[in-house]
């Protein structure tokens, strides 16, 4: 599998705004990325789309285009993260997935912390970094320490990207 981020934390720890940023800054450098969100709130996402509604009637994968954007429902499969990483890499060829969520998966990941009571979230496998909306005290965060709008954080993780990257480049 190509170069794959999880931005983990719990609800409103600012993961998806983190996200956005961290978009806009690597496509600067014309990052192709792909994203994989875990709906996490329970429930299946809200609204009622044709999609939807194709899957209802029996279709297992039903794709909307409209203006290059693509929205993809699919039965198919068991839904695993594994699988869901497989299928954007064969859809979008990306350099980069990020993916919101699924905690307990082993890629690295971006740990994102409200206050001190989140730090349970530092036992978490396979964390470069971790970003905070308050004033933890760093010493007792084993990783770089980042503000969450820190542009820094953004700096620190393209530089972590870029050295995968020559990684990869070399072996093939």
């Amino acid at each position: 599998m190509g170069n794959v981020l999880q931005i983990v934390g719990y609800k409103n720890a600012g993961k998806t705004t983190f996200i956005e940023s961290l978009l806009v800054y690597l496509q600067r450098d014309s990052y192709n990325i792909a994203t994989i969100k875990h709906h996490g709130h329970g429930g299946e996402p809200d609204g009622m789309t044709d999609s939807r509604r194709f899957l209802e009637k029996g279709a297992t994968s039903s794709l909307v285009e409209g203006d290059g954007t693509i929205h993809l429902a699919t039965t198919v499969g068991d839904g695993s993260l594994k699988q869901l990483v497989q299928m954007q890499e064969v859809l979008c060829q990306p350099d980069l997935i990020l993916i919101e969520g699924w905690k307990q998966a082993s890629f690295p990941k971006v740990v994102c912390l409200r206050d001190d009571q989140d730090q349970d979230l530092l036992s978490l496998d396979s964390i470069c970094c971790v970003l905070t909306a308050s004033s933890l005290r760093g010493e007792a965060v084993p990783y770089p320490l980042f503000q969450r709008d820190d542009p820094a954080a953004l700096l620190f993780i393209k530089e972590l990207l870029d050295r995968e990257k020559e990684v990869h480049s070399c072996m093939n």
